[in-house]
């Protein structure tokens, strides 16, 4: 086929150059034309205020760069309850430790002693014999008897002894109260060595009961008495520290002691008789922790004018 003719258009009577169907849609611009639209196009965009066309590295303030300090972050619900839950506890346990604290330490309003745990010592108006050595075993002599005891607490008034006395009868371990310079004493067994009162007081530790084991001593009432009421009164005491080593009552033995009551004995060798009468009658009935306040109770006896 014969190559096509070029075509040939009038416009307002202009001739325009033919174009050749082979060549390029558009027509190639020149290079200043080019460079021409480039520089209009930079001018154009430098003067338009849109974000898009802004450097965050020249300016600055690029909103793709900066992010709001000023807002207030709150805090999430859950920690919120954690931390009061935390601010409770603290405040419950400073509040237990602080009744505790008044009632085995002694602390309160007017100054009065309480209940005072195991991990006290015994001072000298507890303990006469405080700061001489002791031997590890009770003794009898001219100063009284000496023994053993567990305690469970110290108290101002005999309603507070009494109040405490009852956490240990409900744990199943009888008790007495002993008075002594306006202090009342919880005492909860009896024994003649140190070792035997420690036994005594760890059943009571294992039901949670706070005692505190130390010597006690106790003149009995041998002042201004004759060579026979002293006589009888000496052979009590032998027979009692018997009773608290042996953790046995012997009624037989009892009995025989009680015979020999001289018939001028005083009102309080009288009393001391006939509580211990008791005593040897109730002997077979009594459990050892029973036994061992019973033995207590007639010390205490023995020690009143």
């Amino acid at each position: 086929m014969d190559k096509h003719k070029p075509i040939t258009v009038r416009i307002n009577d202009n001739k325009r150059k033919p174009v050749n169907a082979k060549q390029h849609d558009h027509p190639e611009a020149s290079d200043k034309t080019v460079n021409e639209q480039a520089a209009a196009l930079e001018k154009n965009l430098q003067g338009s205020s849109s974000p898009l066309f802004n450097s965050p590295i020249e300016d600055g303030t690029s909103e793709w760069y900066q992010r709001k300090t000023s807002v207030n972050k709150k805090v999430p619900r859950i920690f919120k309850v954690f931390i009061f839950a935390a601010i409770s506890a603290l405040m419950i346990g400073l509040t237990l430790g602080f009744i505790m604290l008044r009632m085995f330490a002694g602390i309160d309003e007017s100054g009065d002693p309480q209940a005072v745990p195991s991990s006290y010592t015994s001072s000298q108006n507890d303990n006469p014999s405080a700061g001489a050595e002791q031997d590890s075993s009770a003794e009898t002599g001219q100063n009284g008897m000496t023994a053993f005891v567990v305690q469970g607490g110290v108290f101002s008034s005999n309603d507070k002894a009494e109040a405490w006395q009852k956490n240990f009868t409900d744990a199943g371990f009888p008790s007495m109260i002993w008075e002594r310079d306006g202090q009342f004493y919880l005492f909860a067994g009896v024994a003649d060595t140190e070792a035997a009162a420690k036994k005594i007081a760890s059943a009571m530790t294992e039901k949670e009961l706070e005692t505190y084991v130390k010597p006690w001593q106790a003149e009995t009432v041998g002042k201004n008495l004759a060579e026979g009421q002293a006589e009888w009164l000496q052979q009590f005491t032998i027979l009692w520290q018997k009773s608290v080593s042996t953790g046995e009552i012997k009624a037989t033995e009892w009995n025989d002691w009680l015979k020999l009551l001289p018939e001028d004995a005083s009102e309080p060798l009288v009393q001391l008789h006939d509580q211990a009468e008791k005593m040897a009658a109730d002997a077979s009935d009594l459990s050892p922790k029973e036994g061992r306040i019973a033995l207590l109770s007639l010390w205490k006896k023995a020690t009143e004018q």
